[in-house]
């Protein structure tokens, strides 16, 4: 059973097809408040990258999470993953993509 389990993980790992995230001119505010949560983030990560997100508590590490993921709208900005625009809530990729890119919290 383990080495079914991993072959699986191995499998997925050759099968990845994330090429890149990019996030451009990225802003966020909860509605009906005009306090910024994000303001004008720009970044791109790569196939391969690992990136840690560290700040002090309720600086917005869990929103910038909730809006890769596709969860939350931003205010400003775009999120691409793959070159695909991530255009609404909920929308994240293709179901298809959904396993290939992921976030944790310790």
């Amino acid at each position: 059973m383990r080495d079914l389990i991993l072959e699986k993980i191995f499998r997925a790992r050759r099968e990845l097809k994330v090429k890149n995230v990019k996030i451009s001119n990225l802003s966020f505010s909860y509605a009906g408040t005009d306090r910024l949560i994000l303001k004008d983030i720009d970044m791109e990560v790569n196939t391969g990258e690992f990136v840690c997100l560290l700040g002090q508590s309720g600086c917005g590490k869990s929103t910038f999470l909730r809006l890769l993921a596709g969860l939350e709208k931003p205010t400003t900005g775009e999120i691409q993953i793959s070159g695909q625009k991530v255009e609404k809530a909920g929308q994240f990729l293709l179901e298809n993509q959904r396993q290939r890119l992921g976030y944790g919290f310790p």
